[in-house]
């Protein structure tokens, strides 16, 4: 669910949430993870005139810290100005998400260091994943939603699958 804005109401593509019901924090879903289990969070993108990417990875930093000190975690965002701040902790794999083919050709002529890209499956070219493999990088594409896109992305070498049904994943790996 999204928020709108300063409004109080919850939305997700046609259907409003109630703005009453208890919404997760970070720190639950932090304290429910199971040992060795690592998090990622994926940043979307706000209205950000005041600065509050650096706030907010302050705050997830902090966090991060106090419930599961030293721990794995990956931070990923389409809003790439967000990602630097979160270098400065620890164990944090940094991912830059990339929902346009001008966004995947910024990424591939960009750093030579890549943690991870997260890529939306259609975008995914055979030169794409070696390329971001061999800098020392997680390629991981979206959303995989059934079996034949999870088999092409997987052939042309995406290691991390996202999706909206996990039974897809269950599937393919039942099929070995």
């Amino acid at each position: 669910m999204k928020t709108l804005g300063p409004i109080g109401l919850l939305w997700d593509g046609l259907r409003l949430g109630n703005p009453f019901a208890h919404r997760l924090k970070l720190g639950e879903v932090l304290d429910a993870l199971e040992p060795g289990e690592e998090v990622m969070l994926d940043l979307k993108p706000i209205i950000d005139a005041r600065g509050n990417g650096e706030r907010m990875a302050e705050a997830i930093m902090d966090e991060l810290e106090r419930t599961i000190p030293g721990a794995p975690a990956t931070i990923c965002s389409r809003r790439w100005d967000y990602l630097p701040h979160y270098r400065a902790r620890e164990n944090t794999r940094i991912v830059y998400s990339c929902g346009t083919a001008d966004e995947r050709d910024r990424l591939l002529a960009g750093p030579q260091r890549i943690d991870g890209i997260s890529i939306r499956h259609d975008f995914v070219t055979p030169e794409l994943a070696p390329r971001i493999v061999d800098r020392g990088g997680l390629v991981m594409s979206w959303a995989i939603n059934d079996v034949p896109t999870l088999e092409r992305v997987a052939a042309l070498g995406v290691n991390g699958f996202i999706s909206d049904a996990p039974g897809v994943i269950a599937e393919a790996i039942d099929r070995g």
